[in-house]
């Protein structure tokens, strides 16, 4: 875990948490909570993992995936490229689709 010695370095004070940010490709409100959440832990290097405690706001229901993977394998050839309109309308879908979540249309 890359985490371990960086907080640690950060908090001997051996590097900032400007710098243990970029390493970690966090922000540096995300490396203080990262800190924080560390200290509350007595310093225990499990506090560190990532710990989501919610589902994903967008994941979809398991029979939605199911569906999903089965059309995959029925239809391998198609693609998000691939439109009955011909080469290009992609470009069309993809922007129809950022206007429309999929959610709407499954």
């Amino acid at each position: 875990m890359i985490r371990c010695p960086l907080v640690v370095l950060v908090e001997q004070g051996r590097l900032s948490q400007e710098e243990a940010g970029r390493e970690m490709g966090l922000s540096t409100r995300q490396v203080r909570r990262v800190l924080k959440r560390y200290r509350e832990s007595g310093q225990r290097f499990e506090s560190l993992a990532y710990q989501r405690r919610h589902p994903a706001w967008s994941a979809l229901p398991d029979s939605t995936n199911e569906e999903i993977r089965r059309l995959h394998r029925e239809y391998p050839h198609w693609s998000a490229a691939w439109s009955p309109r011909g080469p290009g309308a992609w470009r069309e879908q993809a922007a129809w689709a950022a206007l429309h979540p999929l959610r709407e249309h499954i």
